[in-house]
């Protein structure tokens, strides 16, 4: 629930998966396939950003099922209380005056942020609009929120995974991997 602009699973069903996934094929972990040279079937289990949600509900499972999984940080939101521009952007959408939809941006942002508006379906519109925003230079995106006067951090406390957290999982079998240093999009900056 924490990471809203992902598609989510309950534990129940990500547990039923997980055994289901672990009866059916030998689950590796990243580190080993890639020293085996990449020849052994199995699965690889990968989470991306480093939500702390990956030590709340998913580390208690890979745990109880004994199995490895690498997750890939996002390394300056780890211990602090920044989140994605797509998690800030759903959370402020719902909130945003449609006049400040409208008065901000090229073209086709106001046009994405219309459609938004008078969507009935407001997260896949939501998705067109990150589509969008996702060919665009960090700088730009934070103009926007900078424009819409919104606060670069959370209020709600960290989204992200604690670096002690980090520690505990990795001496468990967990493995880590950076994700970026700020969750940028690599072929536009």
């Amino acid at each position: 629930q924490e990471t809203p602009s992902l598609p989510y699973l309950t534990v129940a069903t990500y547990e039923s998966l997980i055994a289901y996934l672990k009866k059916m094929s030998p689950v590796l972990s990243l580190d080993r396939w890639i020293s085996g040279g990449r020849v052994s079937a199995g699965i690889i289990l990968t989470f991306d950003d480093g939500w702390k949600d990956s030590y709340t509900l998913a580390y208690p499972v890979l745990k109880k099922h004994s199995l490895p999984a690498t997750i890939f940080l996002t390394v300056n939101y780890i211990g602090t209380d920044k989140q994605s521009w797509q998690v800030r952007l759903y959370k402020l959408l719902p909130k945003l005056p449609s006049e400040k939809m409208g008065s901000i941006g090229d073209g086709v942002l106001k046009s994405r942020l219309k459609i938004y508006s008078e969507s009935n379906n407001k997260f896949e519109a939501y998705l067109q609009l990150t589509k969008y925003l996702k060919t665009k230079p960090t700088l730009y995106i934070e103009n926007l929120f900078a424009q819409w006067g919104e606060p670069a951090h959370s209020t709600s406390g960290p989204v992200c995974l604690s670096w002690d957290q980090v520690k505990e999982m990795q001496s468990c079998g967990i493995d880590f991997g950076s994700h970026t240093l700020n969750h940028v999009i690599l072929t536009v900056e």
